[in-house]
């Protein structure tokens, strides 16, 4: 058996390449076009096509992104794989609007104005 490690230095490879470039496009194009059949079982079997599509382009990105190809007009569009998801902390509003009960009391007068 073929180690998962070469398997992924393949890809990378593949994807520093000339044909690996328009490899990437069609893939891309797979993963993003849409299904026009109304078969039963057509939405399961599009679903298996995007993600088979989306494994390998993740597979051939970073060799892809890393490659010095001098086309760069024609390069496909590279999405970093890996990134790790920032934790985002909630910001928590006072209770009630201005000068209701609980605000923060910073907030303008909304009524008329006496002097």
């Amino acid at each position: 058996m073929i180690p998962e490690s070469e398997m992924r230095e393949a890809w990378d490879r593949i994807g520093r390449t000339a044909d690996g470039q328009l490899a990437y496009l069609y893939l891309q194009r797979t993963l993003m076009g849409t299904i026009a059949s109304n078969d039963q079982g057509a939405l399961q079997a599009d679903n298996g096509r995007r993600t088979f599509a989306s494994e390998l382009m993740s597979l051939m990105s970073k060799g892809l992104a890393e490659s010095d190809r001098t086309d760069r007009a024609n390069r496909p569009v590279v999405f970093a794989t890996g990134a790790q998801p920032v934790a985002v902390g909630r910001r928590s509003l006072p209770r009630g609007g201005p000068g209701e009960p609980g605000s923060s009391g910073d907030a303008e007068p909304t009524g008329p104005v006496t002097t």
